[in-house]
């Protein structure tokens, strides 16, 4: 993939990747019960990655902070998506394994998704439902899953909310 590049998420970036998620996942994607999870502007910029070909947003991956008792960090995976002419190149997985490395450098705990198990499970992610992971309705309960990088606290491990406090852009971290 030498004509694609990684780079992190901007704020400037929203539109273009407003619109790949719209092709990708429909306009009506904000009714998914995991959307309650991310508050508009509030996704984890520092691990957020884009992928660019020609100047052009092609993928997306974004990360949002949400909690979770036991942890003390936790990052929603999603969502990833990749544009109709960029896809079953491996371009998805290696956002994921990239994204995954930076929310591993930033000490985070846990990562949950709502995504296909036969995708994820290759990055270390297991069922959560059976563990008791509980995710905002609509959901199947196969698609529930969590990659954690800490013992696991005593189940049910019970509802992700969404996180308290929003995580700043690049531009503000370090300041203050």
């Amino acid at each position: 993939m030498t004509d694609v590049s990684l780079r992190l998420e901007q704020p400037a970036d929203d539109p273009a990747i407003e619109c790949l998620l719209d092709l990708g996942f429909s306009s009506n994607r904000r009714q998914r019960g995991v959307y309650s999870l991310r508050a508009p502007g509030g996704q984890a910029f520092p691990v957020c990655q884009v992928a660019v070909a020609a100047g052009a947003i092609v993928a997306t991956l974004r990360f949002w902070p949400v909690a979770l008792a036991g942890y003390a960090s936790v990052y929603l995976l999603g969502p990833l998506s990749v544009a109709a002419a960029w896809r079953h190149r491996g371009l998805g997985a290696t956002m994921v394994e990239a994204g995954l490395a930076l929310v591993d450098r930033a000490g985070i705990e846990a990562v949950v998704v709502s995504g296909e198990p036969d995708f994820y499970r290759r990055f270390g992610f297991v069922a959560g439902a059976p563990l008791g992971l509980v995710l905002p309705l609509p959901v199947e309960p196969e698609r529930i899953m969590i990659r954690s990088r800490v013992a696991p606290p005593a189940q049910p491990l019970g509802p992700v909310s969404r996180a308290a406090a929003a995580v700043r852009p690049p531009a503000e971290l370090g300041a203050g």
